[in-house]
Formats: C-alpha cells, sequence, structure tokens
C-alpha cells in the first residue's frame, strides 16, 4: 500500500483519484438516466448492456478472425491503420 511511516506514493494518489472519478461518474450517469427515463431506468440500462454485449461479441469475432494480430496492437489501432 503505502511507503514507509503509513505514506501515499505515486501510484496509490493515482489510484485514488481513477476511483474517485470513475465512482462519481457512474453514479452522475445513473442520475441522468433515471431523469431521463422516467421510471424506464431498468430498460435503458438493459438496452445498453446489449449493445456492448453485442460490440464486445464484434470485437472477439474480429480478433478471432485474424490470430496473428496480438490484441494490444488492435485496441491501440495499428490494425486500422493497416487494412
Amino acid at each position: 500500500m503505502g511507503g514507509e511511516g503509513g505514506k501515499l506514493g505515486f501510484w496509490s494518489v493515482f489510484s485514488i483519484g481513477v476511483g474517485g472519478m470513475v465512482g462519481g461518474g457512474i453514479f452522475a450517469v445513473l442520475g441522468l438516466a433515471a431523469q431521463l427515463a422516467h421510471g424506464s431506468t431498468p430498460i435503458a440500462f438493459f438496452i445498453a448492456g446489449i449493445v456492448a454485449l453485442s460490440f464486445t461479441r464484434c470485437f472477439i469475432m474480429r480478433v478471432m478472425m485474424l490470430p496473428e494480430i496480438k490484441l494490444l496492437e488492435m485496441v491501440c489501432g495499428k490494425i486500422w491503420i493497416d487494412i
């Protein structure tokens, strides 16, 4: 965790900052979704989940079609430039 004497290091402080930003973003999006969907928030999140799963499936199928290309290269965009 921290270094000597309970001091926080760079990565500890960085993790706290990122966690706070992500956590705050999740609650902000949930509140906005509840306001806009007027009670249909679970349905809206279900549809968003289906869209995310379909994108993930397409991404995995693309990786399986090109086994010689590493996943990191594909995520970083090298494959998109080469095609």
